[in-house]
């Protein structure tokens, strides 16, 4: 049996921690003269950890769908599906120093899928369904 199947939907929220961490290094370096390459080496492990969790949860997706569907509709677990575009956009930004277009378009990616669960996540919530 693959452990994939138990990959907590929660797991994104590591994203946003490691991208918040690198972007605190990086100001860090840049206000307090802090290795930049603290930064750099953070930026790179949580670049990496996303592309592991993002294709991770999309085996997940394809494999063991009905235990992703089920973790949409539990009430609290689907509050942290948002996660994954909320690090998306916070490592577009840690990226932009080095590639801006790159991070341009993550970030609009980003922005798109977080309003999008944003919208079904409040109408959801007044529906009560």
């Amino acid at each position: 049996m693959s452990r994939i199947r138990y990959l907590p939907v929660a797991t994104f929220a590591t994203l946003m921690g490691g991208a918040g961490l690198t972007l605190a290094w990086e100001k860090g370096a840049q206000v307090y003269g802090l290795p930049l390459l603290i930064s750099q080496v953070l930026l790179a492990l949580t670049l990496g950890l996303m592309l592991l969790l993002a294709a991770s949860y999309a085996i997940k997706a394809v494999r063991f769908r009905e235990e992703v569907c089920q973790e949409f509709q539990h009430p609290i677990k689907i509050s942290f599906f948002p996660a994954f575009s909320i690090g998306l956009m916070l490592l577009a930004t840690a990226l932009h120093p080095y590639v801006p277009r790159l991070s341009l378009a993550l970030w609009g990616v980003g922005a798109v899928l977080q309003l999008v669960l944003t919208l079904f996540l409040m109408n959801r919530w007044i529906d009560h369904s």
